[in-house]
């Protein structure tokens, strides 16, 4: 499965290694933004092609960040109808996160579940 990780660039050390298990899973990263240096127009480009091509966006939301990129990363992937798979309580407050398309699970191993059941189903997150 093609995935697209959402979280804060403050988490980045902790994106990469999320990136590793699911990688060592078998699936692709659609791109590692967490290796940019800095925040230019191509990198946007590059992060909304990514979610273009990717099969679900895994977002991760566990700690107290502030999410503003992610949050609109979510808004592309669910307007252009990627499914979108949620772990952490930090945007519980949002009544989007109750959307159909939208799975919360409780950790990342709950996730590797989700898309491993997914993938054998042959459907939709």
């Amino acid at each position: 499965m093609k995935v697209y990780i959402a979280t804060s660039f403050h988490d980045k050390e902790y994106v990469k290694q999320v990136a590793m298990i699911l990688d060592e899973a078998g699936h692709t990263i659609t791109y590692p933004w967490w290796y940019s240096k800095e925040a230019t127009t191509q990198e946007a480009e590059k992060d909304l092609q990514a979610i273009e091509d990717c099969n679900i966006v895994l977002g991760l939301f566990e700690k107290p960040y502030i999410y503003k990129g992610s949050i609109f990363e979510l808004g592309i992937a669910y307007a252009i109808h990627r499914p979108i798979l949620i772990i952490g309580n930090e945007l519980d407050s949002m009544v989007f996160m109750l959307l159909p398309g939208v799975t919360k699970v409780k950790n990342l191993k709950q996730a590797l579940k989700v898309m491993k059941d997914k993938i054998k189903q042959d459907e939709p997150v």
